[in-house]
C-alpha cells in the first residue's frame, strides 16, 4: 500500500492496490485509514438498507388490495321473495353507503343486518372471484331443457353480469315474476343443485320464465361493458355471499397515515445516501 501526503488545503489519495479503488479526502491532516473508511461506509449501506427493507415491509400491506366493509341493511324495494329467499337487488352498505347489488351466490346465506369484509374485484381481477376457477361447468338452457355445459369463468362471469344488469333495472324489479325469473338464472347460472323445477317456466310472458334469462345471457353476454361492472368476493371465500355491483359508490378506505409518514422518510434516506455518495466523491 502506497500513502501520499500533501501540504494544506490539498488532497490526501490513499491507494490501495490490492483493491484497485482509491479513497481521497478534502479535510486538512486527515489520516484516516482506507479500512476505516470501508467500516463507516459498510454500516451506512447496511443501515440503509434495513431502513428501505422495514418500509417495504411496512408499507406492503398499505398498497396491496383493500379490502370493503359490506353490511346487508335491506332487501328490493319491494320486498319481492321467492321459496322463502328474499329477491335481489339487495340494499348492501359498502363502506358505509347504501348500493343495490346483485347476489349471484345461492350456496351461502346470510342475515339481515349480517357484516362482512369483501374484495372489491374489477373485471381485470375476476379471475379471483368465488365461482371463476371452483366449477368449469355452468348452468345453461340449451333451447329445450337445462342443464350444465363448459365455459370459461370469465364467460359465466360476463354472463353473470349481464343478469345483474337486469336485476338492477327497475323495470326488471319492480315486476315480481320477471324479477323471479332473472334471479333464479342467476343462481342457477353458479349453483346447478338448484332444482328445475322451481326455476319459473311455463308463462306465455318469456321475461317471467328462467330459460329466457338464461338463453339471453349466453346470447348477449359478449355486448356488457365489463368496466362497469365491481365483484364483491368475501374474504375469505365462502364467509359471506358474493354479490355484483354496476357503478357501485362507496367510501375511499385510506392508506394508514403511518404509511404515508414512512414515504418521506424514504426520501429522506435516499437523499442521505446520495448526499453520502457526493460528499465521498469530491
Amino acid at each position: 500500500m502506497g500513502r501520499k501526503a500533501a501540504g494544506l488545503g490539498q488532497v490526501i489519495l490513499l491507494f490501495n492496490s490490492r483493491q484497485s479503488c482509491c479513497h481521497y479526502y478534502e479535510k486538512e491532516g486527515s489520516t484516516m485509514h482506507p479500512r476505516r473508511s470501508r467500516r463507516i461506509n459498510g454500516r451506512i449501506s447496511i443501515g440503509f438498507a434495513a431502513a428501505v427493507l422495514l418500509l417495504l415491509c411496512v408499507t406492503g400491506g398499505a398498497f396491496a388490495q383493500q379490502q370493503d366493509t359490506l353490511q346487508l341493511v335491506g332487501v328490493n324495494p319491494n320486498g319481492y321473495s321467492y321459496l322463502g329467499d328474499y329477491l335481489s337487488p339487495y340494499v348492501i352498505a359498502v363502506n358505509g353507503v347504501n348500493n343495490y347489488l346483485a347476489c349471484d351466490d345461492y350456496v351461502n346465506t346470510i342475515a339481515m343486518g349480517a357484516q362482512w369484509t369483501a374484495y372489491a374485484y374489477s373485471w381485470s381481477q375476476v379471475a379471483q372471484t368465488q365461482f371463476y376457477s371452483s366449477q368449469g361447468t355452468y348452468g345453461y338452457f340449451n333451447g329445450t331443457s337445462y342443464g350444465t355445459t363448459s365455459m370459461t369463468g370469465a364467460q359465466a362471469y360476463q354472463e353473470a353480469f349481464f343478469l345483474a344488469s337486469n336485476i338492477l333495472n327497475s323495470t326488471v324489479y319492480s315486476d315480481q315474476q320477471a324479477l323471479t325469473a332473472v334471479n333464479m338464472a342467476l343462481w342457477y347460472l353458479f349453483d346447478t343443485s338448484i332444482s328445475t323445477s322451481n326455476l319459473p317456466s311455463g308463462s306465455s310472458t318469456p321475461s317471467n320464465n328462467t330459460s329466457y334469462w338464461l338463453t339471453q345471457a349466453q346470447t348477449n353476454y359478449g355486448s356488457v361493458n365489463l368496466s362497469n361492472f365491481t365483484v364483491y368476493t368475501p374474504s375469505p371465500i365462502g364467509s359471506s355471499q358474493e354479490f355484483i355491483g354496476v357503478g357501485v359508490s362507496t367510501s375511499p378506505v385510506p392508506i394508514p397515515p403511518s404509511a404515508l409518514l414512512l414515504v418521506p422518510g424514504l426520501l429522506g434516506l435516499v437523499g442521505l445516501r446520495k448526499g453520502l455518495k457526493l460528499s465521498r466523491g469530491r
